[in-house]
């Protein structure tokens, strides 16, 4: 007479049973809570003396979740642990050891032996929202592999499961936010796109912002605040779409869909007649001699761009470079008064793709009276990866080392249509040289868009 559907019990598993049984008596044999007062038909009676017909299958799943040992029918996948994480008991004791007396609070634990087993969780589960941000954007391959999708966010789960101990009275972490997860590869099937996909607000800035919709609502009565918030909510969304769908239209109408420098007038300049004297450029073409506050080139960089560009007399030497996707890539000497700054970039090879170090950059003429825009780069050792001493590589991390051959650092001319993205990197141990063989193991983190895959 509760109205439950008792067929549902044939998709669970004994445990699952066991739970929704125990769970059940404890909410029905509350005296504060009522059953309804009128029939619903098919589903409820309000009659105690009413006599419900149940299967005897049903009875005997119900009587075969309650075991005299517990441990028993739980299958065997559940007690598979994870690498340096404490295996749940999967019991149930009171705090204060007597039996049949419950105290609530709350508590949590992390039931890693060390931070390595952590620090590998939150790397997927960063990966997890990348593909939640960029499921839309995704190659077709990947799109449409659903089993993946599913398998990857069922193995999210039990990882969260076996490694996060939450609530003092549970035996378990499959609260209703955790276990939603579950069904992510059969809503990814039908949507071909998951809710709440960008959660870069969260759900404390999504209150903050409803809230400040709703100042200007008039508060006479609740039916005329909701119905004024909520015109508003449906003006600033469409306000949003609007200056976003202006905001794309300009970037491919007059955006810079090519790659540039961010001044017309070169940082530096030299010639190859008289190639020991390097000139300092300010914006409007003045020149100086490099001080402590403009930097100089280093005599490593002007001696490999003389012996690349043996058609290249007068060699005008930039610092900063603007790629195709409005990307900014700095190779200072000095940067602002303060200390260089030398950005990473992926670089595409005809092997693949790698992380260089930008030294500098410059304009070469070509055959067709252009000019081209190319780079200086000091490559890391693709073989080094994985084989830097003292570091692991993990899901969204690699270590390199930087690339020296018999003492000297491994530069190569690259266009900048060549240069991929920017990249975020972090010296094992900063050096203290722009080329420093003791120093120079790398962490490179890839870039966000990549943790989807």
């Amino acid at each position: 007479r509760h109205g439950f559907n008792l067929e549902q019990l044939h998709d669970l598993d004994r445990f699952q049973i066991n739970r929704l049984i125990s769970e059940g008596y404890k909410l029905f044999k509350s005296p504060s809570l009522k059953y309804p007062e009128k029939d619903i038909d098919q589903y409820y009676t309000a009659s105690e003396q009413s006599e419900v017909d149940i299967n005897a299958d049903i009875y005997k799943a119900v009587f075969d979740a309650f075991p005299e040992n517990l441990e028993s029918f739980l299958q065997r996948h559940r007690f598979y642990g994870v690498d340096s994480v404490e295996l749940k008991h999967l019991k149930f004791k009171a705090l204060d050891g007597k039996k049949g007396r419950e105290k609530k609070g709350n508590t949590s634990a992390v039931l890693a032996h060390d931070m390595r087993a952590l620090n590998m969780f939150l790397e997927y589960a960063l990966c997890f929202h990348s593909f939640c941000k960029y499921s839309t954007t995704l190659p077709p391959l990947l799109r449409s592999n659903f089993s993946n999708v599913e398998e990857g966010g069922r193995i999210l789960t039990k990882y969260f499961e076996r490694m996060f101990y939450r609530g003092d009275n549970s035996i378990d972490s499959r609260t209703t936010k955790t276990h939603v997860h579950r069904r992510l590869g059969q809503n990814f099937k039908e949507l071909l796109n998951l809710m709440h996909g960008s959660s870069e607000l969260g759900e404390k800035l999504l209150k903050t912002e409803a809230k400040g919709v709703a100042k200007t609502a008039q508060q006479r009565g609740e039916e005329t605040f909701h119905h004024q918030t909520c015109k508003r909510i449906d003006d600033r969304i469409v306000i949003d779409m609007f200056q976003h769908q202006i905001k794309n239209h300009k970037a491919s109408s007059f955006g810079n869909t090519s790659d540039t420098f961010s001044r017309r007038m070169p940082h530096f300049l030299f010639n190859r007649k008289e190639s020991s004297i390097t000139w300092s450029l300010d914006r409007k073409g003045n020149r100086s001699s490099p001080d402590a506050v403009s930097g100089d080139l280093a005599k490593t960089v002007k001696d490999y761009l003389l012996s690349t560009e043996p058609d290249i007399d007068t060699f005008e030497v930039y610092n900063e470079a603007i790629l195709r996707d409005e990307t900014w890539i700095r190779a200072f000497p000095v940067y602002r008064k303060e200390q260089p700054w030398f950005d990473f970039v992926n670089v595409q090879w005809e092997t693949g793709m790698f992380p260089a170090r930008c030294i500098c950059f410059y304009k070469k003429p070509s055959e067709d009276g252009k000019e081209l825009l190319m780079a200086v780069v000091h490559v890391v050792d693709e073989k080094s990866q994985g084989k830097v001493s003292g570091f692991i590589d993990s899901p969204l991390v690699c270590h390199y080392y930087m690339k020296y051959l018999i003492g000297k650092p491994a530069l190569h001319s690259v266009s900048l249509a060549s240069i991929n993205s920017g990249l975020m990197c972090v010296w094992h141990v900063h050096p203290t040289l722009l080329f420093d063989r003791v120093n120079r193991g790398v962490m490179v983190i890839r870039p966000r868009n990549e943790w989807a895959y």
